[in-house]
C-alpha cells in the first residue's frame, strides 16, 4: 500500500512538472493574436486611456453585438466603453473585471443574458487569460482543470480550442462574411463594439435557441455584493434586461416573468427596463438569439438612450 501511494505521488509530481515546464510553450502556440477573445487587450487599453468618469457597458455578447456606443457618446455627452465580449466568461468573471477597472464617478450599465452562468466556461476563461494576464484574477484557477486542458491540447497538437462561439483567425485574408472574420479581434471598433457583422450576409437560421429553465438565479446575490463595493467607490450601477427575439421571448415568457419578479424583489441595483423593452422581431437578429443585426442594433441603441437619458 505504501509503495502504491509513493508511486501515485511521484506520478502526480511528474504530471505537475510536465504542466509547468510546457505551459508557456502551450499558451504561446495557442495565443493567436487575432482571436476574438484577444479583444480584451484592446478594451482595457481603451479604459486606461480615458481619464474622466465614463460609462461602462457590461454583459455578454448581447451588449458586444447589440449597442452603438458612439451614438450613446454623441447623445449623452460622456465617454462610453463596451467592455462586453462573451457570455461564456460567466457573471463572476464579468463582475471581477469591473471591480478591477471601474473608477469613482463611472456609471455601469449591466445587461447579462438570461440566467447567465456564474462560473462560465473554464476553457474560455483560460484562453482569455492567456491574452491578458490580469484576467487570471477574475476567476478561480483550477490546477486540475488546467492540467486536463493542457493534456487535451497537447494531444490535439495545440491547434484549436473547442469553445462555443470562439474561432481562430489563422488567415487574415478572409472573406468578410467568413465566420472567422466576424469572430476575430478585428471585429471591434474603438469603443469596444462588434461591428464586423453589420454589413455581412446573415446566416439563414438563428442559433442557440433554447427553452429557459427557471430557477432562482444566484447572480442576484453576486450583483448585490458587487454593488456594495461599487457604492463605496462612488460608482453607480444599473441593471437592464437583454435583447431577445420575439419567438424566444414568447416561448420562455413564464421563466422570464419569474426571474423579473425575483429581480424586482431582491436586486439592490436599480432596474431600468422591462424584459419586453428589447424584444424584437426574429428577422432583426444576426446569428444567435442575442446578436442583433445592423437594424436591430440601431433600434436597441435608440431605446437604450431613451431609457438612460433621464439619469443624466
Amino acid at each position: 500500500m505504501r509503495k502504491f501511494l509513493i508511486k501515485s505521488v511521484c506520478f502526480f509530481i511528474v504530471l505537475i512538472l510536465f504542466y509547468f515546464i510546457t505551459y508557456k510553450v502551450t499558451y504561446n502556440k495557442i495565443a493567436v493574436k487575432n482571436d476574438f477573445m484577444a479583444a480584451i487587450i484592446d478594451k482595457h487599453k481603451i479604459v486606461s486611456d480615458i481619464k474622466q468618469p465614463k460609462i461602462i457597458l457590461a454583459g455578454g455578447s448581447n451588449i458586444a453585438f447589440g449597442i452603438d456606443s458612439k451614438l450613446i457618446e454623441k447623445r449623452i455627452g460622456k465617454r462610453v466603453v463596451n467592455l462586453s465580449i462573451h457570455a461564456g466568461l460567466g457573471l463572476e468573471f464579468i463582475l471581477n473585471e469591473l471591480k478591477d477597472i471601474a473608477q469613482k464617478g463611472d456609471i455601469i450599465f449591466l445587461s447579462p443574458e438570461y440566467f447567465l452562468s456564474i462560473e462560465g466556461n473554464y476553457k474560455l476563461k483560460k484562453l482569455t487569460s492567456s491574452y491578458y494576464k490580469n484576467a487570471n484574477n477574475y476567476f478561480t484557477n483550477n490546477i486540475f482543470e488546467d492540467l486536463k486542458i493542457h493534456i487535451e491540447k497537447t494531444r490535439a497538437n495545440l491547434h484549436e480550442w473547442d469553445v462555443k462561439d470562439n474561432t481562430q483567425m489563422d488567415n487574415p485574408e478572409l472573406d468578410k462574411n467568413s465566420i472567422k472574420s466576424i469572430y476575430s479581434r478585428n471585429a471591434f471598433n474603438l469603443n469596444g463594439d462588434v461591428i464586423s457583422h453589420l454589413e455581412a450576409k446573415k446566416p439563414k437560421e438563428i442559433n442557440d435557441r433554447e427553452k429557459l429553465k427557471y430557477e432562482y438565479w444566484e447572480g442576484i446575490e453576486l450583483i448585490n455584493e458587487f454593488n456594495d463595493i461599487a457604492e463605496k467607490k462612488g460608482i453607480k450601477v444599473y441593471f437592464l434586461f437583454p435583447n431577445y427575439p420575439n419567438s424566444e421571448f414568447q416561448r420562455n415568457k413564464i421563466a422570464i416573468q419569474k426571474l423579473e419578479i425575483d429581480l424586482k424583489r431582491d436586486l439592490k441595483v436599480r432596474i431600468l427596463n422591462k424584459p419586453s423593452d428589447f424584444v424584437y422581431n426574429d428577422t432583426l437578429f444576426y446569428d444567435t438569439v442575442y446578436h442583433l443585426d445592423k437594424t436591430g442594433r440601431i433600434m436597441r441603441t435608440e431605446k437604450f438612450i431613451e431609457i438612460i437619458k433621464k439619469l443624466f
